[in-house]
């Protein structure tokens, strides 16, 4: 059930990624001059969103990851050489 999900959660490992999120964070303000410019409220908000995406999708059964890893990853690949063999978008690469 999702209650035991919950419970068997690394609590420890959440934390300190919440702790490293934070000082990389303090890093970034302290950087932007004690402000909060564009880097760093991109930062903490593509932190949010990530960490958020990282604990809803560590609920999903781990048949699910084996079942499509090879899918991601031929999609993933497409998506590199499409990038690659298009003059238009490689050109900013260079």
């Amino acid at each position: 059930t999702f209650f035991q999900k919950l419970r068997a959660l690394d609590y420890i490992l959440l934390v300190c990624i919440l702790i490293l999120g934070v000082i990389s964070s303090l890093a970034m303000y302290a950087t932007d001059g004690g402000e909060l410019l564009y880097h760093t409220k991109s930062h903490v908000l593509r932190f949010i969103i990530f960490f958020g995406m990282m604990f809803v999708l560590s609920f999903l059964d781990i048949r699910f990851w084996h079942a499509t890893a090879y899918l991601f990853y031929l999609i993933v690949l497409g998506f590199l050489v499409i990038f690659l063999s298009s003059p238009i978008l490689s050109s900013s690469i260079e």
